[in-house]
Formats: structure tokens, sequence, C-alpha cells
């Protein structure tokens, strides 16, 4: 799964080969990179990684653990998927909840993947910020997850991928 505001690199595809070498079952996620992406990035320009690389070292802030824009997950991971309304506040850290009750890897591959978040506002949505965080689908999330106090984040992941090594955190 991946947020639509969302531009990886080859970097995404590379870590997924090397886990899926090393786990049967697992769950990558990773802090994605701010930023203003203010021109167009050309895909067809061999160069246009490098390009990206550039923007997030001039002007990139690391978002927090709290926001998940991707998820690489294994085939039947979940015994059963809740009806979380996917892409709206805190599907993502109801997914985290979930997946922290199970006997998995979840890898927090922030260090290994580059994932650029192109800054937004939420005019979009009828009601705004407010009704992002605050709105009937935020509140339809979180009851399924039983509320605040039991979200997980990135930070929650029990494997931790360094630039060096993977390894298991310990509890």
């Amino acid at each position: 799964y991946l947020n639509g505001d969302i531009i990886l690199n080859n970097t995404f595809v590379l870590a997924i080969q090397q886990l899926y070498k090393q786990f049967s079952k697992f769950l990558m996620v990773g802090c994605r990179w701010d930023t203003n992406i203010t021109e167009y990035v050309d895909y067809e320009n061999p160069d246009w990684q490098n390009y990206l690389i550039e923007i997030i070292k001039q002007q990139g802030k690391l978002h927090g653990p709290t926001g998940i824009d991707y998820f690489v997950f294994t085939k039947r991971l979940w015994p059963k998927m809740p009806p979380f309304i996917v892409g709206r506040a805190h599907w993502d850290n109801g997914l985290m909840a979930l997946s922290s009750s199970l006997d998995i890897p979840i890898i927090d591959a922030t260090a290994q993947v580059l994932a650029v978040h192109q800054n937004h506002d939420y005019s979009h949505m009828i009601g705004g910020k407010d009704e992002v965080w605050k709105g009937k689908d935020a509140t339809h999330n979180l009851r399924i997850v039983g509320g605040y106090e039991k979200l997980k984040n990135i930070s929650h992941a029990n494997w931790k991928w360094s630039q060096h090594s993977l390894e298991r955190k310990k509890n």
C-alpha cells in the first residue's frame, strides 16, 4: 500500500527484494521525508532519482513515526482485515496496532527507503484539516482500534533496519 502523495525511488524495490530473501512473512514500514515539490519531476530523465535526493538534502524534513505512508506486506499476513476506511486518519496506526499483536517481523526501513511526501493542504476535503483528523472517517477508524491509547506507529516496529544492518529490537 502506498499513499498517492508519495514518490519512491529504487531503494523501495531493493528493500523489498532483500526482505523476501530473509523472511517468509513481514511488514515493512518507514518514515517519510516531507518537502515541497514545486517543479515537474521528469521520470524519463535518467537522473530523476538524484534530483529527488537533492531536494531532500536542501529542504526535506523527516516526518515523525506517526505518519505511515507505505506498507509492504506478504500475502495473508492478517487473519482478517478490519473495515478501516483506508487512507483516512488513524487507519495506518490502527493497522500497526493489529500487526503488533501478531508474531511477525515489523521492519522500520526508514534508513533504507527514500519515501518523499509532497506537502499539501486539505482544501480538497470539505471541512478541511478538522474533518480529516476529527471527522466521521477518523472517528470510525479510531472506534475500530479501540481509542487513541491503542494506536501504534513506526517506533513500535520490532525490527530496525539501519544503513548497515537489520536487527531485531530488544524488548
